[in-house]
């Protein structure tokens, strides 16, 4: 982006304030919001429908490598519910992947995943779902990224993505997950349609 490869970044809103912290002459700025919840959840080991965020103080879990804001979003959900995020016995350094085998073996207790692992724990009879994120509310997650000067000089195109993104958005809201899943399955040949279907219905 900032040497002229690439002209727009899918990315999250936390790239791009961290950006900012750390060079005060950033361009760097979002111009349309994708994903407007967080779409990770947290995964234990054994049934636990009175989940409270304080559980997890006494308990092993892993979070998420692969990206930062999972791991920030929940210490903020820590902290409101009265637990400082050092207390965890945290693995932070593992893929989904490596974390999922880890809890269907028992190695831990919980760890946090993003769909279709989601799915993919659950169907192991292993694995059960404790917290979707998402019903924390609205959460600005991802979006598409420019330079502010991209913006000035030719706008036109990014508003072209922004109107593509409003269609497809209305479009998935309008369709069941059977329909959803039916359309973009050849996108994922090695994901049973079953798990598929089942990640585009959860909330």
């Amino acid at each position: 982006m900032l040497d002229g490869t690439v002209e727009v970044l899918w990315a999250g809103p936390m790239w791009v304030m961290k950006h900012h912290d750390m060079n005060s002459a950033s361009t760097l700025a979002c111009f349309a919001e994708v994903v407007c919840r967080d779409p990770f959840s947290i995964v234990g080991r054994y049934p636990n429908p009175g989940f409270r965020f304080a559980d997890l103080a006494h308990l092993r879990i892993a979070t998420i490598s692969e990206v930062p804001t999972p791991w920030l979003c929940l210490q903020e959900d820590l902290r409101q519910a009265g637990i400082d995020p050092a207390w965890l016995d945290r693995i932070a350094d593992r893929s989904m992947a490596e974390n999922l085998n880890a809890l269907s073996e028992g190695r831990i207790e919980a760890a946090k995943f993003f769909e279709p692992v989601v799915e993919d724990a659950l169907a192991s009879g292993k694995c059960h779902l404790w917290c979707a994120a998402s019903t924390r509310g609205r959460t600005s997650y991802t979006g598409f990224v420019t330079t502010r000067d991209r913006l000035v000089r030719n706008a036109e195109p990014l508003l072209h993505m922004v109107r593509a993104i409003q269609r497809t958005l209305h479009w998935i809201y309008t369709q069941s997950a059977q329909e959803i899943a039916a359309a973009i399955s050849l996108f994922f040949p090695a994901l049973d349609i079953g798990v598929l279907t089942a990640a585009l219905a959860c909330d």
